[in-house]
């Protein structure tokens, strides 16, 4: 061997090249999920949670273990987003189980988790930041939110006192009535009449010169009288014959030209009368439109009560909608035999960057995530007044229902003293395991605080519940085909705000609101999120109805009549003369048809006369001529 070259070493079992790199990388997963991992969930955890509510929600600390698998979450506060210095709940501590077989199968799975020290409306020390309506107005959760809220912003602004007291008061609609007049459609439809009738005059006139005359009976006449009608010359007396006969039959023709001039008239004249039934049509839509337009409200109980509380039910409403198509989100329900083909058509090519999310069904082993069951307890302590006495489990939630044999469960109830909150029981299942999801709700609370309620905006008039305790019994289930509701609310010792431009206005609601002191609505909802029917009775309406019913009525009688005259006022000249249009030209059409037909009849007659009286006087010279032939030819031996 040279001494140039160098002996090559005989490589060991260990790779020492490779360790490093590996130690490195599995160094830096160590530093991650030991000092970066929780604070970065709880992160994720709160963004998630904000957006899906709409206002702030803070978590204190996640904590993470992989020795013995489990999530420790602390202090989650979900801010109250119509009043952000105070949280609607506060949970002290989550703790969720992990099975370490899931979780090497890149699955979570919680066989079991505890809920504890639940508190409500506790103060928040430093007001929580509720999400602007265009920040999150794009959302899927958001669109179902306002979808049933969006439903009452025209029907139930809460504006129907501020109406009725401009009609007590004496409000003249008469300066608002003088601006409608020229978008009536009924002036339209008139106009709109009259020239069509102007072109029917000249149709008219045109066939009218087109019709036969007199002068056109009189040439057939001379004609006729031309005809000699020889019977001595049968050859000549045929000719005359067959001539009288084509004479007779342009003279039908032109006597069947008048004829279908005429129901042509007549059929246009039904046209004209449909016309006029419609203008009366408008009339009445005018007057209802004006109505509407200048907000004469219908003294009805049960419309009176939808303007007063169906925002305010719409608007919790909303909340709870969201939750449940969240719910259909991320809880997917079996898919139907036209639904998997319709998913087979997603895998087709897609623009670069664009992804899409494919659900695998599950066959053995677990779903992506499954709470199989969690504990919720709560007392209430010395240390933390806004803590509940509360109880409940939660089972079966996953990504996956079909593949599990339960329907998620959520049994919760109990008291929250401090917020005067007693009784509070709430059962939902949610059965997304077939092809037809289901979900059922009924929540009860026995007593709890209502706080201010504006049941009138109105510059005019102030009418709101400043406080009052409440009861609620709510139930719903909603399937494919939609929603079903019923909601039963009372407000007991009631307190009420009261004020109004109108002294008269205010003396009828103050004797309301001493009479009133326990309020009573109860609501009914059926159809879909985005098209709710709603059937809202509440005591309270049929007492404002009452109180107030005497004096609108007669004030909407004077409304309504203002508007009928102003309406007919308009109407009236317009349509007069439009009649007059047409009944003169009714009139010069059928005098004009009837002459002409009088001139047809008068000359046919004569010359069906002429003819019959010519056929006799040659009948009996043609019956000679044949006897004296028959003679003629007996003699000649035939």
């Amino acid at each position: 061997m040279s001494e140039g070259k160098k002996t090559k070493k005989t490589k060991g079992p260990i790779r020492f090249e490779a360790i490093i790199p590996v130690a490195v990388i599995i160094g830096l997963l160590i530093a991650y999920f030991t000092f970066l991992f929780d604070s970065n969930l709880r992160l994720g955890l709160e963004l998630a949670g904000t957006y899906t509510h709409g206002a702030e929600i803070n978590i204190a600390s996640v904590k993470t273990s992989f020795t013995e698998p489990s999530i420790e979450i602390h202090n989650i506060q979900i801010t109250d987003k119509n009043k952000p210095t105070r949280n609607i709940f506060q949970v002290g501590q989550v703790r969720l189980a992990l099975l370490w077989d899931a979780l090497l199968r890149m699955k979570v799975v919680v066989p079991e988790a505890s809920i504890e020290n639940i508190q409500a409306l506790a103060p928040r020390k430093s007001p929580g930041r509720v999400l602007p309506k265009e920040e999150v107005q794009g959302t899927k959760l958001a669109q179902v939110e306002d979808a049933v809220v969006n439903q009452t912003k025209e029907d139930y602004e809460g504006n129907v006192l501020g109406d009725i007291a401009n009609l007590v008061d004496g409000a003249n609609p008469s300066d608002q009535l003088k601006k409608i007049e020229s978008e009536l459609k009924a002036s339209g439809k008139i106009k709109e009449l009259e020239k069509v009738l102007k072109e029917k005059e000249i149709e008219w006139k045109k066939r009218l010169d087109t019709l036969p005359s007199g002068s056109d009976f009189k040439k057939l006449e001379a004609r006729f009288r031309k005809l000699k009608f020889n019977s001595k010359n049968p050859i000549q007396f045929a000719k005359d014959l067959d001539e009288a006969n084509k004479i007779l039959k342009e003279a039908d023709k032109k006597v069947k030209t008048i004829s279908q001039t005429g129901k042509d008239l007549d059929k246009d004249l039904k046209t004209t009368d449909q016309s006029f039934k419609e203008i009366e049509k408008m009339v009445q839509q005018d007057i209802k439109d004006i109505q509407t337009r200048l907000k004469i409200p219908e003294i009805n109980s049960s419309e009176f009560s939808k303007k007063l509380f169906g925002k305010i039910i719409a608007e919790k409403l909303g909340s709870y909608a969201k939750y449940i198509e969240m719910s259909r989100e991320y809880m997917p329900p079996k898919k139907t035999k036209e639904e998997k083909q319709e998913a087979r058509g997603d895998f087709l090519p897609q623009k670069r960057g664009e992804g899409r999310n494919i659900h695998f069904p599950i066959t053995k082993g677990y779903p992506l995530f499954w709470l199989q069951k969690a504990k919720i307890s709560s007392e209430v302590s010395e240390n933390n007044e806004y803590s509940g006495n509360i109880t409940g489990e939660i089972t079966h939630i996953s990504t996956a229902p079909s593949a599990i044999k339960n329907p998620a469960h959520i049994k919760v109830s109990g008291n929250f003293p401090k917020q005067n909150i007693q009784g509070f029981i709430l059962n939902a299942v949610i059965d997304h395991r077939t092809t037809d999801p289901k979900e059922t709700v009924d929540l009860r609370v026995a007593s709890y605080p209502v706080g201010s309620q504006k049941l009138s905006n109105s510059k005019d008039v102030t009418f709101n519940i400043t406080d009052s305790k409440g009861q609620l019994a709510m139930s719903a289930i909603q399937t494919k085909s939609g929603v079903n509701m019923k909601i039963k609310n009372y407000f007991n010792s009631v307190e009420y705000e009261v004020d109004a431009q109108s002294s008269l206005v205010k003396e009828i609601l103050q004797g309301v609101a001493k009479d009133v002191h326990r309020i009573s609505v109860q609501a009914d909802a059926t159809g879909t999120w985005s098209r709710l029917s709603w059937h809202i009775k509440s005591n309270l309406g049929d007492a404002i109805t009452q109180a107030f019913k005497k004096q609108v009525d007669k004030k909407i009688q004077e409304a309504k009549a203002k508007i009928h005259n102003m309406v007919n006022q308009r109407i009236a000249g317009e349509k007069k003369k439009l009649q007059a249009e047409l009944d003169k030209i009714k009139g010069q059409v059928n005098n004009e048809v009837k002459s002409k037909k009088a001139e047809v009849d008068k000359a046919k007659a004569q010359v069906k006369n002429e003819l019959d009286k010519k056929k006799k006087e040659s009948a009996a010279p043609v019956k000679d001529l044949k006897k004296e032939g028959k003679k003629l030819l007996k003699g000649l031996g035939f």
